[in-house]
């Protein structure tokens, strides 16, 4: 069985469903929750990720920034499952969906980069926004629909599938700073 370090949103059932899946196709050498408030990369991650005994590292809505050489120290791929489609890069895609009147959002899975949100587009799930004056429904939707994606595409490694997306992403990534002053702008402008 190929191996795999797991990290993932702090989001505890969210999490164990994610290690749930990933254990049905991959032996897990480490599992490893992180929160906004907890993003650093630990001494247990960067040790078992440099073993060279891990083949796969997989990132599910998990806010930690792998630094490119523990990207590099993975035998095959690096894989993010990001809570938004590739128009909205980075942080708060809800908001950014519904503030932009879409009619239609989705989940992302990539190549994970030391630059958040620029690798390989694997593939994208998409779905209708059924409330376009809810961001905090609409992100939640994005997390289920997200384990919905991350269950397609590890099955697909486990059994070396390959992916052929054409998708490509936007070129402005959102920050949380950035979010910040925009969310205040709004705000300001609606009083």
């Amino acid at each position: 069985m190929k191996t795999c370090v797991l990290i993932t949103t702090a989001r505890e059932e969210q999490a164990n469903a994610i290690y749930s899946i990933t254990n049905d196709f991959f032996d897990v050498k480490l599992f490893s929750t992180h929160g906004w408030d907890n993003k650093e990369v630990t001494q247990e991650l960067e040790d078992t990720l440099l073993s060279g005994e891990v083949d796969y590292l997989f990132s599910f809505c998990c806010p930690l920034i792998v630094p490119q050489y523990l990207l590099d120290s993975v035998r095959y791929l690096c894989v993010n499952f990001h809570p938004s489609p590739p128009e909205y890069p980075g942080v708060k895609g809800a908001y950014r969906a519904c503030w932009d009147k879409k009619n239609e959002f989705g989940v992302t899975a990539h190549v994970m980069e030391e630059k958040v949100d620029t690798g390989k587009i694997l593939k994208v799930n998409r779905f209708p926004i059924l409330n376009n004056n809810l961001p905090d429904a609409l992100t939640l939707d994005s997390f289920k629909y997200s384990i919905d994606l991350y269950q397609e595409v590890i099955r697909d490694i486990a059994q070396n599938k390959s992916f052929n997306s054409n998708e490509q992403w936007s070129n402005f990534t959102m920050t949380r700073k950035k979010f910040e002053a925009l969310h205040q702008e709004r705000k300001s402008n609606e009083v």
